[in-house]
């Protein structure tokens, strides 16, 4: 059994696919199943915010009426570069686009969390961490993604994969930019 702000919960489900949001939960010592559900993302190109807290919203709601039992956790999350979204890449090109854009340049990492217990209300969180790259050219980021699959990341890296071929400097959260702020997993949570 899990407290989490003063409930009770019999099971902790994580609404999505991510490997990376997995590890993190687990990291924090939850039990936690997945149960990925299928919604329409939305894309405000120029509000990243709303974006990454919509999405993390519309994942939580599909997975509380599919699971109402359940305490749910959800997240999205979206890279913010000169004021734009920048989500996952759609093909190899977008992501060798997308990692040519940040070469030598800082960008934002934006979480929305999503959770709520059983009959409870739904609490809501944005992260935010800031990554600074390397000056990163074609070559340097055919032979990164020769080693990470860019496809499934937002912004087409993974910190926790060589993030030295790619990455100088990041403040914040490591595991925001990971795809899951572990402090705010650990506040709902009621972990030490």
């Amino acid at each position: 059994m899990l407290a989490v702000s003063g409930r009770n919960c019999y099971r902790m489900v994580l609404a999505s696919a991510s490997p990376r949001r997995l590890k993190i939960a687990r990291a924090c010592g939850l039990d936690v199943a997945v149960a990925a559900q299928h919604t329409d993302e939305v894309m405000y190109e120029e509000d990243p915010r709303r974006t990454a807290v919509e999405n993390a919203r519309r994942k939580h709601d599909a997975c509380r009426s599919s699971i109402p039992d359940a305490c749910i956790l959800a997240a999205d999350t979206v890279i913010e570069l000169d004021g734009r979204c920048v989500a996952k890449p759609v093909s190899m090109e977008d992501a060798i686009r997308q990692l040519l854009a940040f070469s030598g340049r800082s960008h934002t990492v934006i979480t929305g969390v999503a959770f709520s217990a059983p009959g409870g209300g739904l609490h809501e969180r944005i992260c935010e961490s800031t990554v600074v790259f390397r000056a990163v050219d074609r070559a340097a980021a055919m032979e990164y993604f020769n080693r990470v699959h860019p496809l499934d990341k937002s912004g087409s890296y993974d910190i926790d994969q060589h993030p030295e071929m790619i990455i100088d400097s990041f403040t914040g959260s490591r595991t925001n930019v990971m795809g899951l702020p572990r402090s705010v997993v650990r506040e709902w949570a009621s972990l030490k």
